[in-house]
């Protein structure tokens, strides 16, 4: 697997362990599993990671061009705001838009 290939792989990955801790969970009983809500956060902060790598790759950007990667990097800076949290952006990011980017990621890779 080539380094682009693993980044690729590793942001699917956590858009969809996200997704899935979050589960069936509404947005009040998130808040109240500390385990769930620190799982998402880092899978959050590893999503803007991989971006921030990912970002660099133009062929990359060309072939997901339907994944705003300058996006993803801004994300933890919009959901980790000093001692803050914006905690209906991140339920809203692991309910529904990684869960978006993930079959985007895998829909470009079958082609």
């Amino acid at each position: 697997m080539t380094q682009q290939e693993e980044l690729i792989y590793g942001l699917g990955r956590r858009c969809m362990k996200a997704h899935k801790y979050v589960g069936d969970l509404d947005v009040d009983s998130f808040v109240e599993d500390e385990k769930t809500l620190d799982a998402v956060s880092y899978c959050i902060e590893t999503i803007a990671e991989i971006a921030q790598k990912l970002i660099k790759f133009d062929e990359i950007c060309k072939k997901y061009k339907n994944i705003n990667f300058a996006e993803l990097v801004k994300i933890k800076e919009k959901c980790f705001v000093g001692d803050n949290i914006n905690i209906g952006l991140i339920y809203k990011l692991a309910k529904e838009d990684f869960l978006k980017i993930y079959v985007l990621l895998n829909k470009e890779k079958i082609r």
